[in-house]
């Protein structure tokens, strides 16, 4: 049999072991927690300032393309074997638009925030629409 002296000096270093590993992992999650929600409300500012687009169809592309972004950065945060990220996305994109986005060669996110940029792009500082390409 072993000592018993044995367990009660590992006993309380491996205590704390488990004391650091757990705040540090609590401290990893809300660290996500608050950047997550910061994200959240990014969101929502800029479906807020969306409403100054004059036309109907680019104000109702931009609004499709926020909760896009979000389902795109949650795809690109999570492994790829949890999610599909073009079924996730038809909800948001249309067809055309997700096959865009699979073969850019841009991070889903960034893909969307770039078309999301083109929208606004589009108008001059004169007011006259001017033609966008993206990249």
């Amino acid at each position: 049999t072993l000592p018993t002296e044995l367990f009660s000096l590992s006993a309380a270093s491996l205590g704390l072991l488990l004391v650091f590993r757990t705040n540090g992992s609590a401290s990893r999650f809300e660290e996500a927690r608050k950047i997550w929600g910061d994200t959240l409300n990014r969101c929502r500012d800029l479906t807020r300032q969306a409403a100054w687009l004059e036309s109907e169809q680019d104000r109702q592309d931009f609004f499709r393309y926020i909760p896009a972004f979000a389902t795109a950065l949650k795809c690109l945060l999570r492994p790829s074997d949890r999610h599909d990220l073009a079924q996730e996305s038809s909800g948001h994109l249309k067809q055309r638009e997700i096959r865009e986005m699979l073969t850019s060669g841009l991070p889903p996110p960034c893909w969307v925030l770039y078309r999301m940029a083109a929208i606004g792009d589009t108008l001059s500082s004169d007011g006259k629409r001017q033609q966008h390409q993206l990249m």
